[in-house]
């Protein structure tokens, strides 16, 4: 999801854009997908190691905030995921690092 993110904003304008949406997914699916808590901490990382330029951090993580501080958005994580072309279990293994698509999945009864 990193990667989707990273070469999505070449420019400041795709910034803000890219930095509304992937607010957004968090803010509307963190209760749903809890790793999601990380992410923008994670993209910290990736966009100084990448060495992206400051113009383009600076608007990606304000409009990220915009979006993710603002109200509640009318949406289901699995409508905002579907938004972007991918589901709720395809997050999950991706960022568990799972191979088999529905080898890791969460229970939240359990």
């Amino acid at each position: 999801m990193i990667e989707a993110f990273i070469n999505a904003i070449p420019n400041v304008l795709q910034a803000m854009f890219v930095g509304s949406i992937a607010g957004g997914i968090v803010q509307v699916c963190e209760d749903d997908i809890p790793q999601l808590k990380q992410l923008k901490q994670q993209l910290i990382v990736v966009m100084e190691e990448r060495e992206v330029k400051d113009s383009i951090q600076e608007a990606f993580m304000k409009a990220w905030e915009d979006t993710y501080d603002g109200a509640k958005l009318p949406s289901s994580c699995e409508e905002a995921l579907a938004s972007v072309n991918t589901t709720k279990q395809k997050v999950i293994n991706k960022l568990s690092g799972a191979k088999n698509p529905h080898l890791y999945k969460v229970h939240y009864n359990d």
